[in-house]
């Protein structure tokens, strides 16, 4: 081999390893993804379990294999998956009135037949079984993200020095919420929770309670458009003339968050993190059904689509889950 060529390819092997362990520095695996009783749930029999306009090969791997602990249960549609949740004692019933914790049971995708649930109430409850844990992990890593953010601030304003870990994990935060690193107002005001029950209702009304095909075949609840050729599902009802595509995710948990940095970060729910600003000024928990109109562009359909997401809301009271919490470790 060349010489050159050698050095070449050592050093973007050598780069690579690098990124690598500058990954698990700023970002390492949380403790809430190493408990022994998280289970991840994922359906048998579901072909080989490719997304359509991918590339064949390309298959669904849960992070969650790769966690020490974890136990991966399949489950074999929506009436198995019922009697899993129910072994685990898990029901929204005593969430609710005895303020029980979440448990930590997290779904990689929907179940085939979900649509077969000809009782709309069971389908709904089922929908925000499977849901709920995912948007409150996603909500726990930004509350850790936050929490460390603060004490940095903080120690910054009192003139204390600032580790050098610190700084660039500061800097690699900025770069991921898109956004100046010395801008801290900025930088709280990006780095925050979404409400349960916001999130609740875009899901149910982009997924129709999980049984669009973009939710079943591409793990979309949220119906994010992508411009990307091979990384899409194409809609049937597209206009002509327009190129987009609704994004395929390889899990549920990577939709959800992807979903929670979109609107952390695009400029479009400005409004949305203003009025999320104010409600932690006030030091009060975040309130869903306060932000639902700064929405107006996250659909074509305008004040529609957030009188859409009002109704979900407040006909099916999601508001009561904006309180609830996960199971700790």
């Amino acid at each position: 081999m060349d010489k050159k060529l050698e050095i070449g390819l050592l050093g973007v092997l050598g780069g690579f390893i690098l990124l690598s362990l500058l990954g698990m520095i700023f970002y390492p695996v949380p403790n809430i993804s190493t408990a022994p009783h998280i289970t991840s749930l994922v359906q048998k029999n579901s072909g080989d379990d490719s997304f359509i306009n991918r590339t064949p090969k390309r298959k669904i791997f849960s992070r969650s294999k790769y966690f020490l602990g974890e136990k991966t249960i399949w489950f074999s549609g929506w009436r198995d998956l019922e009697r899993q949740f129910k072994k685990a004692e898990y029901n929204l019933v005593d969430i609710i009135s005895q303020s029980k914790p979440v448990p930590r049971i997290f779904m990689r995708k929907l179940p085939s037949d979900l649509k077969e649930i000809r009782d709309l109430k069971k389908r709904k409850q089922l929908f925000i079984m499977m849901i709920l844990p995912l948007i409150l992990l996603e909500n726990e890593k930004i509350q850790i993200d936050r929490a460390r953010l603060w004490k940095i601030i903080t120690k910054k304003r009192m003139g204390e020095h600032i580790k050098a870990i610190d700084r660039l994990w500061l800097a690699v935060l900025a770069d991921r919420f898109k956004t100046d690193q010395t801008d801290y107002n900025s930088l709280l005001n990006r780095v925050d929770c979404i409400p349960p029950a916001l999130a609740l209702a875009q899901a149910a009304a982009e997924s129709g309670w999980g049984t669009s095909r973009f939710a079943q075949q591409g793990n979309a609840i949220f119906g994010q458009w992508t411009t990307q050729y091979d990384d899409g599902l194409i809609p049937r009802r597209r206009d002509k003339g327009k190129t987009h595509r609704v994004k395929v995710f390889e899990s549920l948990s990577v939709s959800i968050g992807s979903y929670i940095r979109n609107l952390n970060t695009h400029p479009a729910y400005r409004r949305l993190r203003h009025a999320r600003a104010i409600q932690r000024a006030k030091g009060k928990l975040l309130i869903a059904i306060k932000l639902v109109d700064t929405l107006e562009n996250y659909s074509e359909e305008g004040s529609k689509y957030i009188k859409n997401i009002h109704s979900i809301m407040l006909n099916n009271d999601l508001q009561k889950f904006d309180e609830v919490k996960i199971e700790n470790n």
